[in-house]
């Protein structure tokens, strides 16, 4: 495809017109018929803004499609930070979009934003990706395979036992639920937890055993008065809440944007 071939695809796709984009770049219809049909090429000055206008780089306006990996992480972190340092940037949303385009340039196609609701699952030998469209619950996961498998991690399971144990207590989630909806460094005693959420005293002792499991807080005993009192400091944990929306999502078979399965091996190795 040639230069000109290239910028008419581009502008076709961004749904321009030659007189718009003459206009964006002060130039003639005419002058961007011509760089169309290759009878002319535009200045140097222009040639940023007509990349910047067409939403593509300099390197595939002039075929140069040997981006390296490092080209694109460049990229991307220009982007990201360009994003960060805006009045209303919302970095996150940026990193979606691009996890996204990913996901579908697995499967061959250009699609910067999903269509509606659903998930996206690729499994392969070397990992996994998991994708929720869903509004209440957006995210974005990649898991890339160690070089000896996930059983390392896993081990014989007590460590996650634990983590779901304290989490399928009643009390305890309750607690951890209130927890969550309260900022960081929110300081209590137990029997606020009593009256808030209707904890019977004696299964006070377990519930913040499991708060403390899974580090969401920090004990500190103090004097007031004269009277030793024992208060707890929340520290947010965030990785709490993957474990909430993925287990949402456990044994989900509604829409599916993207979905393959190629893997062989077990997902955890013997």
């Amino acid at each position: 495809m040639t230069f000109g071939e290239k910028v008419r695809a581009c502008r076709q796709e961004k749904g321009l017109t030659q007189e718009n984009l003459g206009e964006r770049l002060g130039v003639s219809s005419q002058a961007v018929s011509k760089w169309e049909n290759n009878e002319s090429y535009p200045d140097a000055e222009l040639l940023l803004p007509l990349a910047n206008e067409l939403g593509v780089s300099l390197d595939l306006l002039f075929g140069n499609d040997r981006l390296t990996e490092r080209d694109v992480l460049v990229t991307v972190a220009d982007l990201v930070m360009r994003e960060q340092s805006g009045d209303a940037g919302r970095p996150s949303e940026l990193l979606g979009r691009i996890f996204w385009t990913v996901e579908a340039a697995m499967f061959g196609e250009f699609d910067p934003v999903p269509a509606g609701d659903g998930m996206s699952v690729i499994m392969d030998n070397r990992g996994f990706t998991e994708i929720s469209c869903e509004p209440e619950a957006p995210f974005c996961a990649v898991f890339p395979e160690p070089e000896n498998g996930w059983g390392a991690a896993v081990g014989d399971g007590e460590a996650m036992r634990a983590v779901f144990d304290a989490l399928g207590r009643p009390f305890s989630m309750k607690a951890v639920l209130f927890l969550l909806r309260q900022r960081r460094g929110y300081l209590f005693e137990p029997t606020r937890l009593a009256r808030e959420l209707s904890i019977p005293t004696e299964d006070l002792e377990a519930v913040t055993r499991d708060l403390e499991t899974l580090g969401m807080v920090s004990r500190a005993e103090v004097c007031i008065n004269g009277e030793e009192r024992k208060l707890y400091y929340y520290q947010q944990r965030e990785d709490i809440l993957p474990l909430f929306l993925l287990a949402k999502y456990v044994g989900y078979n509604a829409c599916f944007h993207y979905q393959s399965d190629d893997r062989d091996e077990p997902l955890i190795r013997p």
